[in-house]
Parts: structure tokens; C-alpha cells; sequence
């Protein structure tokens, strides 16, 4: 949940284990849980102030 927040400020990036999380010049760094280790951000939606993140590793393109 991420009240008075615009889409347009968003932004997320992965580096490794942590998923990085930018609005405006606020940042959040967020340590992934290793199911994720081997897994990607795919797609990102902001809707009703809630970010919803997906994710997406090697077998999702069979």
C-alpha cells in the first residue's frame, strides 16, 4: 500500500536478492525471500494506491 504516491514516480529495480522500490525521494530496499532468488520482475501494476508485483523465472517461457 503506497497512499500519495503517482504512478509517474515509481520506479523498481533488482539487484541481486533485493528489489528496489523509488517514489519521488523516497527508496526502499526490500531483501527478496530466496524462492525468488532465481526469479525476475516481469510486470509491475500501481492501481488504488497498491503496487502489485510480478514475477518471472526461466519456465515461465515454456
Amino acid at each position: 500500500y503506497m497512499p500519495f504516491v503517482d504512478k509517474k514516480d515509481l520506479s523498481l529495480s533488482q539487484k541481486g536478492d533485493e528489489l528496489i522500490i523509488r517514489a519521488g525521494n523516497f527508496k526502499r530496499n526490500i531483501i527478496l525471500p530466496r524462492t525468488l532468488l532465481n526469479y525476475e520482475v516481469k510486470g509491475a501494476k500501481f492501481v488504488e494506491e497498491i503496487l502489485k508485483i510480478q514475477f518471472g523465472g526461466p519456465d515461465d517461457e515454456k
